[in-house]
């Protein structure tokens, strides 16, 4: 037998027609799950813990609400502000490099290694008149004193 003569056997066949028991069944099911149709409709009974709920939701967000507003109505800090009334946003330290200066030993005579880490410091500024965003940038070099132990 071919590929062809078995697809050719396959198409000519027709499946069975439902029977008689297929639809009371399905008939049945279908009459279960339209039975609430014929009722008068459901009260909802919302859950007792969601009315309190509700109201703290409500209390909360009117308190950030008026919090957010009273924060933006102030003027700013004294303290917090620069000469020229920019507001620090964020310090960031980056390190380059860093140079090993050996093993030094301290007035107790215990070994130290003694490493010199160089990098920037980028503090970004920025000014609540015209919001202008201003970077300075500033060379770091750190001296680091790390306790050696020989073995």
């Amino acid at each position: 037998m071919s590929t062809n003569d078995l697809e050719s056997l396959l198409r000519d066949l027709k499946p069975a027609p439902p029977s008689a028991r297929l639809f009371q069944k399905v008939d049945e099911e279908l009459s279960l799950d339209m039975s609430w149709l014929g009722r008068p409709s459901l009260t909802r009974k919302a859950a007792k813990w969601f009315t309190p709920v509700t109201f703290s939701v409500l209390g909360a967000a009117a308190a950030v609400a008026v919090m957010s507003w009273f924060a933006f109505s102030q003027p700013a800090q004294p303290g917090a502000a620069t000469a020229d009334g920019a507001l620090p946003v964020s310090t960031i330290s980056e390190w380059q490099d860093f140079q090993n200066e050996g093993i030094l030993y301290s007035q107790d005579k215990t070994p130290q290694r003694q490493i010199r880490l160089i990098g920037t410091e980028r503090r970004i500024f920025i000014d609540p008149r015209d919001g202008a965003q201003i970077i300075v940038e500033t060379p770091k070099e750190e001296s680091v004193v790390l306790p050696v132990n020989f073995q």
